[in-house]
This record gives structure tokens, sequence and C-alpha cells, in this order.
């Protein structure tokens, strides 16, 4: 609890109300059209989805939070004077890669999950389970970017890069649907999404290491 306190304190009152709030519940909503007959509709519709997520959270994360880890600009120097810095840094770190999982994971499968209970035919949990991994790990490789980078022009360049790595990964499960290949996809994005996790959360903590009065125990 301790650590969604933290995180929840870092972001402007927009980001929390859009990104947080607003963002899942309308994917989360159109989640529930996406049940088609054909596998691939239903991808499209999903992908859509995908990439409205992707455009909100990296968009959201430029505008308020971008470049965080580059050298001499983590979290501003007020924090970097404090001694719990290190400690308010992975915090925030742990809170925003749980949040980034749990939340866009969900937003793709749950609506699936009520409607194959509700007894719809073609109902596809499964597929909305790896979108919602695949988009996990686009949108946690584009802030670690971000939060690296103060280059304006790299933001277009990442947005892109995510876009295309979410669609190759996803389409492939959906090409495949009806084959075991499916799940070695899915293994891919979930691999790449666990690893992001921990490059993020280390890279955000290295950042206020040996800057100002980092205090070493």
């Amino acid at each position: 609890m301790k650590s969604f306190k933290t995180y929840l304190a870092v972001y402007p009152f927009l980001y929390k109300i859009v990104i947080i709030i607003v963002m899942p519940l309308i994917v989360f909503k159109t989640g529930f059209s996406a049940c088609l007959e054909a596998v691939l509709d239903t991808y499209i519709k999903m992908m859509a989805g995908g990439m409205i997520v992707m455009a909100a959270e990296l968009y959201g994360e430029f505008y308020s939070m971008g470049a965080i880890c580059t050298k001499k600009l983590p979290f501003g120097e007020l924090l970097m004077s404090s001694p719990y810095a290190k400690e308010f840094v992975k915090r925030f770190a742990v809170a925003d890669a749980v949040r980034k999982i749990v939340i866009n994971t969900l937003i793709f499968t749950l609506p699936q999950v009520i409607l194959m209970i509700m007894g719809e035919e073609y109902a596809r949990p499964f597929l909305g389970l790896a979108i919602g991994v695949t988009v996990s790990f686009a949108v946690l490789f584009g802030t670690w970017f971000y939060r690296n980078t103060s280059s304006p022009l790299m933001f277009m360049v990442v947005l892109l890069a995510t876009a295309f790595v979410f669609a190759f990964l996803s389409a492939f499960t959906a090409v495949l649907y009806a084959t075991f290949v499916k799940y070695i996809f899915f293994v891919i994005s979930l691999g790449l999404m666990i690893m992001m996790v921990f490059v993020s959360i280390h890279s955000l903590v290295k950042s206020v290491e040996g800057d100002f009065y980092d205090i070493r125990h």
C-alpha cells in the first residue's frame, strides 16, 4: 500500500485521471465488442485497443515524467538531497511496474472471461491474455526508454517501435491461434515482459545512485 501511495504522489493529477482511470475503462468497455466469429477480426479490435493503451501510456509518461533517469535529472535535486531517495524511488518503480502489468492485462482479458462465463461462443480469453501481456511489455519498454533519453525526436521513434513490436508478437498469436505455436509466442511475450519489469526497476534505482547526497550503508 505504501508503494502505491508513493506512486500516486509522483504523477500529476491529470495523468492519474486519464491514464489510470479513464483509459482503462474505455478499453475495458470496448473489449466486450471484441468477440467476433473470425479470430483475426477479434484480434484487430483488440489491437486497436492495444494501440490506444500504448499511445496514452507513452504520451502520458513523456509529458509528465520523461527523462527522469538521464544524467543529473533523476527526480529533481530536492528528492536526491534526501537520504530516503533510493527507498522512495524503489517503491515507485515497483508500484509502476505492477500497475502497468495488472491493469493492462486485465482490461483485455477480463471482458473475454466475462463473455465466456455468459456463454458467448466466440469469447477468447487466451487471446485477450496474450494481447494484454504483449501490451504490458511494450508499455514497460517504451517508458523505460523515455526515462533514459531527453531527445524529443526519440519520442516518435520509440512510439513507432513499441507499436511494431506489439503488432508483430500479437499478430502471430492471432494468426496461429488454432495451433500450439500460439503458446510459444505467448511465452516469448511473457518472458520479455518479465525482463522489462526488472530492467525498468533497476534503471530507476540505478539513476539515484552516486548523485547528490546518496547515502550508502
